[in-house]
């Protein structure tokens, strides 16, 4: 008989749950693995629409490691770096896991390949490798690499990335992104009244708006944000916003939005967490605006033209769908001019992945044999 393996994810935020969903899915049907999810983060915050009944209800056994308080501003990182550690080592002291999967850039995640370190539990990474040069999630990334034993991440390019980091190669496997798999399938109908209501009979003459902080330039968010407020101004569609993620920066987005739209009311919705409804608004809308990573990522399967601003997201592989504008009022006007001449977009492949990366990842934990080989990381120069 198969020894039982205990596997483990951290999940810190609305967006990495969903993302590794297609492989904890996977891993439920297996008798031989006892599957954990610790969530941490911003999931309890009531601000980003506390996420964390979400997974309470998904039927995964979770253990609930956030934070008493989650702080928003910058001299609260730490703050929270040091309260989720404490909670996340806490929970792994006394369930420990054979294998501790962590997902992205967030530092949050960082607080749990920390908590983790030194414990002999295999440490896997998800996504690392990428580059967001408008963001300080590059250090993150690159910080749980040099911690991780494994590493998962999307395409050729990161993989090569996480080897020039100094990782052997044998540590690195391709696996496309996991966000993909069940994403057509989340978007075939709408679960919220709330966005039925607003859309009504419009469904497919709205505009997505997903608008992030960029964390390495925050003076100049509030520029960004009267541009913003002209260009959503002068757009002649209906306009769902979602919330931002929860970097500093994040509470003047959300208090920008909420003022637009007290001012906009039948044009504008503003939704705290759409959940899987994200995917409909994704796959219906004329086109995405902002500085998501799921429009660089995950728009793309839907073959949905996407409008880049800024550079938050500069560094990534960008896919055919996506227009790159620079943050002024001509740029932005000039390429919703474009993303709206665009004809039939069926061609467009999604670079990031099949729609077969959770079973692919599902299978390789299943399968993966421990021993004292991954513990003994080298730097490869060369």
């Amino acid at each position: 008989m198969n020894k039982i393996k205990k596997i483990t994810f951290i999940t810190v935020g609305r967006s990495d749950y969903l993302r590794q969903l297609p492989i904890i899915e996977f891993l439920k049907k297996k008798q031989n693995i006892n599957l954990r999810v610790l969530i941490t983060g911003s999931h309890s915050s009531k601000l980003y629409g506390e996420t964390l009944k979400y997974i309470k209800k998904s039927g995964v056994n979770f253990e609930n490691c956030c934070p008493k308080k989650y702080f928003i501003s910058s001299d609260g990182i730490s703050k929270n770096l040091y309260n989720c550690i404490s909670k996340i080592n806490f929970s792994l002291k006394n369930n420990l896991p054979d294998i501790l999967v962590l997902f992205g850039d967030r530092y949050e995640v960082l607080a749990g390949a920390m908590a983790a370190f030194g414990k002999n539990i295999v440490i896997v990474h998800v996504h690392g490798g990428s580059v967001t040069q408008g963001s300080f999630d590059d250090q993150i990334r690159h910080a749980i690499t040099k911690i991780a034993h494994l590493h998962l991440t999307s395409i050729k390019e990161y993989g090569n990335r996480i080897h020039q980091l100094g990782e052997e190669k044998w540590r690195i496997k391709i696996v496309g992104s996991p966000g993909l798999d069940y994403i057509k399938n989340y978007s075939k109908k709408l679960r919220s009244k709330e966005i039925k209501n607003f859309l009504k009979n419009n469904e497919r003459k709205f505009v997505l708006v997903c608008f992030h902080p960029e964390t390495n330039n925050l003076k100049n968010l509030n520029f960004q944000l009267k541009i913003l407020n002209n260009v959503i101004n002068k757009i002649n569609f209906k306009i769902v916003i979602t919330y931002p993620n929860s970097d500093p920066g994040s509470k003047e987005i959300i208090d920008f939005f909420k003022k637009i739209k007290k001012n906009n009311e039948k044009k504008i919705l503003l939704i705290k967490n759409a959940d899987l409804d994200y995917y409909y608004l994704m796959k219906n809308c004329k086109f995405i605006l902002g500085n998501s990573s799921s429009g660089i990522v995950e728009a793309a399967s839907f073959q949905k033209t996407v409008i880049n601003l800024g550079v938050r997201q500069s560094g990534k592989l960008m896919p055919k769908n996506v227009l790159n504008s620079k943050f002024n009022k001509k740029s932005i006007y000039k390429t919703i001019e474009k993303a709206l001449r665009r004809n039939d977009q069926r061609s467009i492949k999604n670079p990031y992945g099949n729609g077969r990366s959770g079973k692919i990842i599902g299978k390789y934990l299943t399968n993966l044999k421990i021993h004292q080989k991954l513990f003994q990381k080298k730097f490869i120069s060369k």
